[in-house]
C-alpha cells in the first residue's frame, strides 16, 4: 500500500518495538516468561488498557445504579431511544473514518505519511459531521418521533458530533499504541459525564435531558482536550485523494454493515416503543445494558489490545506470525467470555437487586441470562470473527453477513414482541446474532482464516459448568457482600478448573 508522501517520522517512539523482530519485542521483559510469547504481549497490552476499559463499564454500572433510582422507566426509556438514535447515525456516518484510521495507521507510520493520513481523517470527520447533522435534523423534524421526544433528540445532535470526535481521538491513541493515554481519556470521559449528569439531574433538568447533557459534557471534554496533540501532528499534512480513496474503499462498506448490525442491536427499542411505549423501553434497556456491557466490555478489552498488535505483526512479520497472535486473542476471549456468561446467568437476581432500582429489578432478572448469551454471540462476532474482513481488507463483504440477520431481527421483533413482550425482543436478538455469527464465520474464512480452537471452547465451557454447579450449591446473603463472595467463589473455582484442564496451554507452558 502506498500512502504517497515521505516526511520525517511523525511516530517517534511509537513503533520502535514493532520494528524489531517479534521475538525481540517479547524478550524485553521477563515478567511473562512463563507464558507463550504471543500471550505475553497481548496480556501486557490488555492490562495496560484495563484501567480505561474498566472505566467504561464502571461508570455505565454507576449510571444504572444511580439513575435507575432517580429516573422513572419512562424517562429512562426516552434517554435510551436518544442514545440508540445517536449510535445509528454515528455508525452510518463516522465509523468508516475510525476503522480505516486504525487499519492504515501502521502503514502510514512506516511510510512517514501519518500527517497526511491525520489531515485527511479530520477533513473526512468535518464533512461527515455536516452530512450527519443535516440528516439527523431532517429525521427529528420528519414526524417519525413524537413531539415529546423532540427536545431530547435535539440534544442528541451535539452528543453525536462530540462522541464521533472523541472516539476518533481514542482510536488514534489505540493505533498509536499509547494505552496509558487511552485509558486516562476514558476515565476522564466517564467520570466527567457521570458526575455532571448527577448534578444536572438533581438540580437543573430533572429528567432524561440532564443525563444526556452530562454524557455530552464527558465526550466533549476528551475530544477538545486531546485535539491539540493530533492537530500538531497533522500540521504538515495535506488532503491526499489516494489516502481518502483507501479510507473510503475500506471503511465505507463498514458503515453499511454497521448500520445493519445496529438494526440487530437497537431496533428492538424502537419496536418496543411502538408496541408497548417508552416504559417498556426503559425496563428492557436497563436489564439489557447491565448484562450486555459486562460481557462486551471483556471482548472490547481484548480487542483494544489484540487487534492493533495483530495488525502490527501482520504488517511487519506476515500472516503466519499474525495467526499466532490471533490464536492467543481467541483463547483469551473464550477464557473470559464463557465464565462471564455463566456467572451473569447464575447471579442475575442478586446482580439486579444490588445494582438496580426497585422498579427495574423484576424485568432485569428475567432477561439478563438470555441477554448474556446474545452479548457473547455479538462480542465474539464483532471483536473476533469480523476481524477476518479487516485483516483481509475485504470489509465490503461484511454487508453479506449483516443483511440477513437485520431482516430476520426486524421480522422476529414484529412477531415476538406482541406475544412475549420484552422477552420477545430478547428472543429476536439471540436468533439474529446466531445467524450473524455463522455468516461471519463462513464468509470470513474465505478471506482470512482465523484460528478457532474447539478444544479451547470445550475446556472453557467445562470449567464454566463446574463453576455454575458450585454457585448453585452455595447460599449467599442477598446483598452486595453476598454478591461479592459469590463472584469470588465462582472465579476461584473457574480458575482452578481452567488450570486443571490446561485452558489455553498455560499450564503446559509453566511446567515445561
Amino acid at each position: 500500500m502506498v500512502l504517497i508522501k515521505r516526511v520525517p517520522s511523525p511516530c517517534p517512539g511509537v513503533f520502535e518495538a514493532s520494528k524489531l523482530p517479534v521475538r525481540a519485542v517479547h524478550d524485553q521483559t521477563q515478567i511473562f516468561d512463563l507464558l507463550p510469547r504471543s500471550y505475553s504481549m497481548l496480556i501486557r497490552q490488555t492490562l495496560t488498557y484495563l484501567p480505561g476499559a474498566a472505566a467504561a463499564p464502571l461508570f455505565a454500572f454507576l449510571t444504572l445504579i444511580v439513575f435507575s433510582r432517580i429516573l422513572t422507566p419512562e424517562q429512562y426509556g426516552r434517554f435510551a431511544l436518544v442514545i440508540v438514535t445517536v449510535e445509528l447515525f454515528k455508525g452510518g456516518f463516522f465509523l468508516w473514518i475510525k476503522i480505516s484510521l486504525l487499519r492504515l495507521f501502521t502503514a502510514a507510520c512506516e511510510e512517514n505519511a501519518l500527517p497526511d493520513l491525520l489531515r485527511t481523517g479530520y477533513i473526512a470527520l468535518a464533512v461527515s459531521g455536516i452530512a450527519a447533522s443535516i440528516a439527523y435534523l431532517a429525521t427529528v423534524y420528519s414526524g417519525v418521533f413524537d413531539t415529546e421526544y423532540r427536545f431530547a433528540l435535539l440534544l442528541g445532535l451535539p452528543l453525536l458530533i462530540a462522541k464521533a470526535g472523541a472516539e476518533q481521538q481514542l482510536v488514534l491513541r489505540s493505533a498509536d499504541t499509547r494505552p496509558g493515554v487511552h485509558s486516562l481519556m476514558q476515565i476522564i470521559q466517564g467520570s466527567t459525564g457521570f458526575f455532571s449528569a448527577i448534578v444536572l439531574v438533581q438540580f437543573v433538568v430533572m429528567d432524561e435531558r440532564g443525563l444526556l447533557l452530562g454524557t455530552l459534557l464527558g465526550f466533549t471534554t476528551i475530544w477538545l482536550g486531546d485535539m491539540a496533540n493530533w492537530r500538531r501532528r497533522a500540521r504538515d499534512g495535506i488532503l491526499r485523494p489516494a489516502i481518502l480513496t483507501n479510507m473510503a474503499s475500506f471503511g465505507l462498506p463498514l458503515s453499511i454493515a454497521t448500520l445493519l448490525t445496529f438494526v440487530v442491536s437497537f431496533s428492538d427499542r424502537y419496536m418496543l416503543e411502538y408496541f408497548m411505549g417508552p416504559e417498556a423501553v426503559g425496563l428492557y434497556s436497563v436489564g439489557y445494558n447491565l448484562a450486555d456491557r459486562s460481557i462486551v466490555s471483556l471482548f472490547m478489552l481484548v480487542s483494544l489490545a489484540g487487534l492493533p498488535l495483530t495488525l502490527k505483526v501482520l504488517e511487519i512479520d506476515g500472516i503466519d506470525a499474525a495467526k499466532v497472535q490471533l490464536r492467543s486473542n481467541f483463547n483469551l476471549i473464550i477464557a473470559l467470555g464463557c465464565p462471564a456468561v455463566v456467572g451473569i446467568a447464575m447471579l442475575a437476581q442478586p446482580i439486579a437487586n444490588v445494582f438496580l432500582g426497585e422498579d427495574y429489578r423484576q424485568a432485569a432478572t428475567s432477561i439478563m441470562p438470555l441477554i448474556a448469551v446474545s452479548a457473547f454471540l455479538a462480542g465474539f462476532k464483532t471483536f473476533y470473527l469480523d476481524h477476518a474482513f479487516h485483516l483481509g481488507k475485504r470489509s465490503g463483504l461484511l454487508f453479506l453477513s449483516a443483511l440477513p440477520p437485520a431482516i430476520i431481527n426486524v421480522l422476529a421483533n414484529i412477531i415476538f414482541i406482541p406475544i412475549y413482550g420484552i422477552h420477545g425482543a430478547v428472543y429476536a436478538t439471540i436468533l439474529a446474532y446466531v445467524i450473524a455469527a455463522l455468516l461471519s464465520l463462513f464468509l470470513g474464512r474465505r478471506i482470512f482464516t482465523l484460528p478457532i480452537s474447539f478444544p479451547t471452547f470445550l475446556k472453557s465451557a467445562f470449567a464454566s459448568a463446574v463453576m455454575a454447579a458450585a454457585l448453585a450449591a452455595i447460599t449467599m446473603p442477598d446483598n452486595g457482600f453476598g454478591l461479592l463472595m459469590a463472584v469470588a467463589c465462582g472465579s476461584i473455582v473457574f480458575a482452578a478448573m481452567a488450570f486443571a484442564v490446561d485452558l489455553g496451554g498455560v499450564r503446559r507452558k509453566i511446567f515445561q
